[in-house]
């Protein structure tokens, strides 16, 4: 947390990043189908009073989610998931940007539906589009989303959402 936050980042900055990066490396690991299954092992794994596990949880006993990774890290394991294939950190302004969106289907029946992308400032769109999707029972499929990259520098999150999973909506977000 040192090297990303600084040496004295509070709790919940460190929990919102642990659920973010843990949502990620999930939808990485789904989307890519290289593995078997993908597994969080330490929900119920161990804790101690200097370990930095299992803080995902407010309540063992009641089974009591901590919001941010609850918030996050289950859309990474929805049946119907999504992933934006998109790690740089930076993007030059006013350039054109392919972002492939990667939608993968572990229920056995094919899913067909919207995939919904935009890049947000301080909560708005700044732009957004549309393109519709299918994928195969226990497959998966790819869109790209050619988006122009705002000219104003900043920091923006760029969200891609099924609206329409089995679950509900399911998005997937990069800083």
């Amino acid at each position: 947390y040192e090297n990303l936050l600084g040496t004295n980042s509070p709790t919940a900055q460190r929990r919102h990043l642990y659920a973010r990066y843990t949502a990620a490396e999930t939808e990485f690991w789904r989307a890519h189908r290289k593995a078997a299954g993908v597994l969080h092992f330490t929900a119920l794994g161990y804790s101690r009073p200097a370990g930095q596990t299992s803080d995902h949880w407010l309540d063992v006993k009641r089974l009591t989610w901590e919001p941010e990774f609850y918030r996050y890290v289950r859309d990474a394991f929805a049946p119907v998931g999504l992933m934006i294939d998109a790690w740089a950190e930076d993007y030059l302004p006013g350039r054109k940007q392919d972002f492939r969106v990667m939608i993968f289907n572990d229920l056995e029946k094919p899913w067909k539906g919207e995939v919904r992308f935009r890049i947000l400032r301080e909560g708005k769109a700044v732009a957004e589009e549309k393109l519709p999707a299918e994928v195969a029972g226990a497959g998966s499929a790819s869109v790209v989303f050619a988006a122009t990259i705002p000219e104003i520098p900043g920091n923006y999150l760029v969200e891609a959402v099924l609206p329409k999973s089995p679950t509900g909506p399911v998005r997937s977000l990069r800083d």
